[in-house]
């Protein structure tokens, strides 16, 4: 397997991690309320979440080929999404879990899915 691939699918697995703690914790929330009231909502919410993060691992496991001279840099996407992942787990207060992730996880994952389409092999 080639090492975007691998990369792919470990950032892949990270986000999976990540939308499992998120459901867990909206169940957990919306104990006692209705479906439409609590749970519809934070459940779009989570979706719309894990959206910017899943973009560069699409991205990894579509392209064919990646130029061997950058190949280092398909693993900066799951090492930031760990970071990210850890902080968020870590982290006493939604502000301080939250902020990380808005400012610095969301922009690098959606820059590392743009800079991956450009520094695919074309054929």
């Amino acid at each position: 397997m080639k090492q975007h691939k691998k990369a792919g699918l470990a950032g892949t697995t990270l986000v999976f991690i990540f939308f499992i703690s998120g459901l867990y914790h909206i169940i957990r929330i919306s104990k006692g309320f209705s479906f439409k009231e609590s749970f519809l909502p934070e459940l779009i919410n989570l979706i719309s979440t894990q959206v910017p993060l899943i973009i560069p691992a699409i991205v990894l496991l579509l392209i064919k080929d990646f130029k061997q001279k950058y190949i280092f840099s398909v693993w900066l996407y799951p090492i930031i999404l760990a970071l990210g992942l850890i902080n968020v787990f870590l982290s006493n207060d939604a502000l301080a879990a939250g902020l990380p992730m808005i400012v610095i996880v969301f922009p690098a994952c959606i820059l590392l899915a743009i800079i991956y389409f450009f520094l695919r092999e074309r054929q």
